[in-house]
């Protein structure tokens, strides 16, 4: 949603921005809600400067929390495994 220190909004499966434009990228909540999750992860990597940071975090014992659908949960071994 848009808000105070926000500074895109936008589909995480097709970002509107060019290639190794971004310093930071920051995920909190995010990719569980992600139906196509692994698209998502793709395009952070397109963007994200080859000296930048992503910074992930998703519930994994967590009630489902639909925003507007709640899809994954991600062990560590997934992240490592995924990114």
């Amino acid at each position: 949603r848009a808000g105070p220190g926000v500074d895109l909004v936008a589909d995480v499966e097709k970002l509107p921005l060019p290639d190794a434009s971004v310093g930071t990228v920051m995920a909190f909540s995010v990719f569980e809600h992600v139906k196509h999750f692994w698209k998502g992860f793709e395009e952070v990597r397109r963007v994200l400067r080859p000296d930048g940071v992503f910074l992930v975090c998703c519930p994994f014992y967590f009630h489902v929390h639909a925003y507007p659908s709640d899809y994954w949960r991600f062990t560590p071994e997934a992240f490592d495994t995924l990114l």
